[in-house]
């Protein structure tokens, strides 16, 4: 069984409308001490607590992209969060990097 590497709270808080789909990107590529390529990651919309109403967000199509074409490409990630709810939703994300080996 994998453990995981670290998990990330973002510092930062954003909002999706109603009934509605983003895409959003993430990356490390400024990040020295870590660098781009974080392998395998779990992302998710946290939706802030405290909200007039229910919030259901729904974090899905995640892909790990690289830019190009020069080499070496950096890597990034790229995702969609699709907001269920029927009121403007603030979220933050929980981020969760693996290191270790998946399959074992």
């Amino acid at each position: 069984m994998a453990k995981y590497y670290k998990s990330i709270r973002a510092n930062r808080t954003w909002t999706v409308a109603p009934r509605t789909t983003i895409s959003i990107g993430w990356s490390w590529e400024n990040d020295k001490e870590e660098g781009a390529d974080q392998g395998a990651v779990v992302f998710m919309a946290d939706p802030v607590s405290g909200q007039s109403e229910q919030v259901r967000l729904v974090t899905y199509d995640i892909g790990k992209r690289r830019r190009g074409p020069a080499p070496p490409t950096k890597v990034y990630y790229a995702m969609k969060i699709r907001n269920d709810s029927d009121i403007t939703a603030k979220y933050g994300m929980e981020i969760v990097t693996f290191k270790d080996d998946l399959i074992n």
